[in-house]
């Protein structure tokens, strides 16, 4: 028994020695190097953020934000302002930059856009028995001005249809019936 016991003890020990050797766990990885910068327009993105849009919503407007039109192979100091086009496959966005780079307003155009849950609860409620048939997410940025940003929503039930405008906090602003 006491042999037994010596020899699990220093079957023990060597397993608890090999584990102390860090040369064999350690694997190294080079990376590159990361350039982080500030972004150009975060008043526009701090106002157009909606945590509740789709991945692709707030890539877009992120795209946005970040872009610089002083490194355009078309600037100009003499042009007062630039029109820049954003798309991708959910919207796009109509970006009007000032000779400074400033993002001076936008118009945003995304269909089939996800609801947010406090819309969907307003239609669930109000309209019961209806179906989603179109979404559309647009927003309108003006630099110094409330930012406006709305869903407007098709409903259907059998050949009937109503159409809706609703802000992100689930209030009808408007509706067809």
């Amino acid at each position: 028994m006491k042999a037994m016991l010596i020899g699990l003890s220093i079957l023990g020990f060597t397993n608890l020695s090999s584990a102390q050797n860090l040369k064999h766990n350690v694997s190294y990885v080079h990376m590159d190097e990361i350039v982080v910068s500030p972004m150009k327009n975060v008043s526009y993105y701090n106002s157009v953020y909606n945590p509740y849009a789709s991945k692709e919503v707030i890539m877009l407007e992120s795209d946005v934000s970040n872009y610089d039109v002083s490194n355009s192979k078309i600037f100009d100091n003499t042009i007062e302002t630039y029109k820049v086009w954003f798309e991708n496959t959910e919207g796009s966005i109509l970006a009007v930059y000032n000779k400074d780079g400033e993002l001076i307003n936008s118009v945003e155009k995304f269909e089939h856009a996800r609801l947010p849950e406090s819309v969907r609860l307003t239609l669930k409620n109000t309209y019961p028995d209806w179906t989603l048939n179109s979404t559309v997410y647009r927003v309108n940025y003006f630099k110094g001005i409330d930012v406006k940003k709305v869903y407007n929503i098709q409903l259907k039930r059998d050949r009937e249809k109503v159409n809706l405008k609703i802000d992100c906090q689930g209030v009808i602003l408007r509706s067809s019936d």
